[in-house]
């Protein structure tokens, strides 16, 4: 750019001194002339001296209009060379522009994003060639839609949505495609510019990506069946061994689960961990001698020392199934009580788990509303008197407050055991 205005200025100053020349050399003639006449008025010597002033003035003016015959050459040997270096650097950036053009075409050909822009109603103004592959429709039917939300079958954002945002990101949306079947899209929105109004969509088919998802939930959901399944046999086979016993673990499982619903758990993952620490609260029974767990009368001493041992059964056991590692505050702490004289720790008020708190009440309530080889049930009455006078010594008083109105709330027959 500074050389092309160096020609310029060069060439106007050249007819600068071209006009120059010529208004000074009309001036020459004209007075030279007259000034000839006045002081030699003889025409034999006045033309004498005008040949002479001819002569000098050539001589004169010779070295000038060399000196501006010299220079246009110049300047025009100068011009075509700039003209030769435009061409150059003409034909350099078509080149460039080209080889960028073939760069996004290889790009944008390349990704397996269906790229559109639009301006600010929609309308299609560019269509990447992976469009056809997702949408299932040739690039002259896309363009047939004349619009994205055609396309789209619906409008995913708000113009004034997209104004406010600039961006919209992560829109998982459903479409058929030619062929009718279903495809899942995540769809990502810009404003590339806010004068123009043109806006870029990215379009990723999700589908595969959607339906390994499922596949994964289920087979998640169908282990986890296999797994309560599996805990609810272990239930059932500790009940084989004391009939008296039967049904027991599933009462106090749906009656644990209800009171702690009502005491305001409604985490499902929690609620699922005391559902099976309550399946499983006395598995570490299977370590007791039949001698003792099915003995028809009171225990000794002796055989009360081994009988609290099994909540430290139930940890040893079930500790190294990281699946139920969540699940073992009701089996380890269900026998600890409110005032500190509970086993296998003696832990005492809010150390105790809030789920193991829970649990004590309902099976307190369940054993003694079920036959025992020792006993026959008691009452509904006499055992709601008997967890009354257990508040605050061996159960949380909160607790028990939440449990007396869930069993006497209508039907009477919560928690009940057929026997």
């Amino acid at each position: 750019m500074d050389k092309k205005i160096e020609l310029i200025n060069t060439r106007q100053s050249t007819l600068q001194l071209g006009a120059i020349y010529a208004v000074l050399g009309s001036l020459w003639i004209l007075f030279s002339d007259r000034i000839l006449f006045v002081l030699y008025p003889a025409p034999e010597t006045m033309t004498i001296l005008q040949t002479y002033k001819g002569w000098f003035f050539v001589l004169i003016t010779v070295p000038f209009i060399y000196y501006l015959v010299v220079r246009e050459l110049k300047n025009s040997l100068r011009t075509e060379y700039l003209l030769r270096e435009q061409e150059t650097e003409f034909q350099q950036l078509l080149k460039t522009l080209r080889e960028s053009e073939d760069l996004h075409r290889i790009i944008l050909g390349s990704i397996s994003d269906a790229v559109f822009i639009t301006d600010d109603q929609g309308n299609f103004t560019y269509i990447c060639p992976n469009a056809e592959v997702i949408f299932g429709y040739s690039f002259e039917d896309i363009q047939a839609f004349g619009s994205i939300s055609k396309l789209l079958a619906g409008s995913i954002f708000t113009l004034d949505r997209l104004k406010v945002l600039g961006e919209i990101t992560n829109i998982e949306w459903e479409i058929k495609d030619k062929f009718g079947q279903k495809h899942s899209l995540l769809i990502n929105v810009k404003q590339v510019s806010v004068k123009t109004g043109t806006i870029l969509y990215t379009c990723r088919d999700i589908t595969k990506r959607k339906h390994a998802e499922t596949a994964l939930q289920q087979a998640h959901t169908e282990l986890s069946q296999a797994y309560d399944e599996t805990l609810a046999g272990w239930g059932r086979a500790l009940e084989l061994r004391d009939d008296e016993t039967k049904g027991h673990s599933q009462r106090v499982t749906d009656l644990s689960l209800r009171l702690a619903q009502a005491m305001g758990i409604t985490d499902e993952t929690e609620l699922i961990h005391i559902q099976r620490g309550a399946l499983l609260h006395d598995i570490g029974k299977m370590g007791i001698p039949d001698s003792v767990l099915l003995k028809p009368g009171p225990l000794t001493d002796t055989e009360w020392e081994i009988m609290r041992k099994h909540p430290v059964h139930s940890y040893e056991m079930l500790k190294p199934i990281t699946y139920l590692h969540s699940a073992l505050d009701i089996p380890y702490y269900h026998h600890e009580r409110w005032d500190g004289t509970g086993y296998p720790h003696g832990l005492k008020g809010e150390q105790i788990p809030l789920s193991a708190r829970i649990f004590s009440v309902v099976d307190v309530w369940d054993a003694l509303r079920s036959n025992r080889p020792y006993r026959t049930a008691w009452s509904k009455e006499k055992t709601l008197a008997h967890i009354r006078q257990l508040s605050g010594q061996g159960l949380d008083p909160q607790v028990v407050e939440t449990f007396l109105e869930l069993i006497t709330t209508p039907p009477s027959t919560v928690g009940e055991n057929p026997r």
